[in-house]
C-alpha cells in the first residue's frame, strides 16, 4: 500500500557531523520492518567554510559547495536492507560536479546489533574517530567510502572495522592501488544511570600504496603503509538530564610509515600526545587542547596537526599546537541541522594564529512509498 505519509529521520546521529569530541557512543541503524519496504532518502548538505592557514606546517584553503546523495532503499525483512542512487558533490566555481559517483550497498544485521555492509560503507559519523584521526570536514562535506564494513552497536560499546578501496588497477598499469582501512572501538566503562562517564577508544588508521602487481624493479612503485594508532581516555561528568557535559579526552597517538625514505632518521618521537578539554549542550560545543607531536603525521586528519614541517631549508620536526574551537548546532525542522563552527590554532614557535570559521546545513529526509 502507498504510503504518502513523509517521514523526517530524526537526528541522532546527525548530530555528531563535523564534531567528532566529545566521543559518545552511537546509535544502532533504526529497525526494519518484516515485510517488503521501499524508501527514498535525500541525504545532503550546503556549506561554506574557509581556512585561514599562514604557516608553512599546512596550506589554508576555502571549501565552499554541496554534496546531495539521492537513493532508494528496499528493505527485504528486517535484516537485509539494499540501497542505490549516486553522489553528486559541486564545489562553487567550478562549472562541472567535482564528483559523480555511483552509491550502491547492502546491508544485512548478521546478528543482533552486527552489522555486514558492502559497497558505500557508513562513514559521516567519522568513524567515531577523533579529530586527530579524521577530519571533520570530511562529515560535512560528504566523504564517500566503498568497500566492506563490519560494525557493532551495543549500548556501552561501538565497534567499527572497514576497508575502503580508492585505486584498482590491472596487470601492467602504470599506477598503484590504494586503500585505506581502520578499525575503531569506544567502551563506555561507566552505567548510563551515573553523572560521571568514562571512556577508552581504540582507534587506528591505515593508508596502503602498492601491490603485488607492480613492477617491483620501478623505485616508485614501491610498497608503503601508513598508520596511526591510539589508545586514549575520556573522562566527563554528566551536570544536567539533556545530558549537558564536561570532560577532557586524553590521546597519545602513534605514526608509522614503512616506505624506505622519510624526512627523517631514527624511531625517536613518530607520535604524539593530545589533550582536549571540552563543554558539550545540546546546542554548543566548546573545546580547547593542546597537542605535542614528534615526527608525527596524521593519515585523514587535518594537515594543521602534522609535525613534519619544510621551512626555511631545515625540517622541523616538533610542533607544540594550542587549539580552541566553538560549534553552534541546531535542529531547525525534523531532518534539517544547522551548524556554524570556527576555531583557531596557536603555534608558540611561529606565533601568531591560524584560524577557521563556517557554516552548513545537513539534512537527512525520507519517504517511504511501499
Amino acid at each position: 500500500m502507498l504510503k504518502r505519509t513523509i517521514i523526517l529521520s530524526a537526528l541522532a546521529g546527525l548530530s555528531l557531523m563535523g564534531s567528532a569530541q566529545p566521543l559518545s557512543i552511537p546509535k544502532s541503524p533504526k529497525s526494519l520492518p518484516d515485510s517488503l519496504s521501499v524508501g527514498i532518502h535525500l541525504d545532503g548538505s550546503s556549506y561554506f567554510y574557509n581556512y585561514e592557514y599562514f604557516k608553512p606546517f599546512a596550506s589554508g584553503y576555502t571549501q565552499p559547495g554541496f554534496s546531495l546523495m539521492p537513493t532508494v532503499q528496499t528493505s527485504f525483512g528486517h535484516r537485509l536492507l539494499i540501497g542505490g542512487g549516486a553522489h553528486l558533490k559541486k564545489y562553487w566555481g567550478t562549472t562541472p560536479f567535482a564528483e559523480t559517483t555511483p552509491v550502491i550497498f547492502a546491508r544485512y544485521e548478521a546478528l543482533k546489533n552486527f552489522y555486514v555492509q558492502v559497497g558505500t560503507i557508513e562513514s559521516r559519523d567519522g568513524h567515531m574517530l577523533s579529530d586527530l584521526l579524521y577530519n571533520p570536514l570530511y562529515k560535512i562535506d560528504f566523504r564517500q567510502e566503498n568497500g566492506l564494513q563490519l560494525r557493532y552497536y551495543g549500548s556501552r560499546i561501538f565497534a567499527d572495522a572497514w576497508v575502503s578501496w580508492e585505486n584498482y588497477i590491472k596487470q601492467g598499469d602504470k599506477d598503484q592501488e590504494r586503500l585505506t582501512a581502520g578499525g575503531s572501538i569506544l567502551a563506555q566503562l561507566t552505567p548510563d544511570r551515573t553523572r560521571w562517564e568514562v571512556m577508552i577508544p581504540i582507534q587506528a588508521v591505515f593508508k596502503h600504496i602498492g601491490g603485488q602487481i607492480n613492477d617491483k624493479n620501478d623505485p616508485t612503485m614501491r610498497v608503503r603503509t601508513l598508520s596511526n594508532l591510539s589508545l586514549g581516555l575520556q573522562v566527563a561528568y554528566k551536570y544536567s538530564v539533556d545530558g549537558d557535559k564536561v570532560g577532557v579526552l586524553f590521546q597519545p597517538i602513534k605514526f608509522n610509515d614503512s616506505y624506505a625514505f622519510k624526512p627523517f632518521e631514527g624511531n625517536s618521537g613518530n607520535g604524539g600526545l593530545s589533550a582536549t578539554l571540552f563543554w558539550a549542550t545540546k546546542s554548543v560545543d566548546l573545546k580547547l587542547g593542546y597537542l605535542h607531536g614528534k615526527r608525527f603525521a596524521t593519515i585523514l586528519g587535518d594537515a594543521i596537526y602534522n609535525s613534519i614541517t619544510f621551512d626555511y631549508d631545515h625540517i622541523d620536526y616538533t610542533k607544540n599546537l594550542y587549539t580552541g574551537t566553538a560549534a553552534y548546532h541546531k535542529e531547525v525542522y525534523p531532518g534539517i541541522l544547522f551548524r556554524f563552527d570556527a576555531g583557531a590554532y596557536y603555534e608558540p614557535n611561529y606565533g601568531d594564529l591560524d584560524y577557521f570559521y563556517g557554516t552548513g546545513i545537513i539534512f537527512k529526509l525520507e519517504r517511504m512509498v511501499k
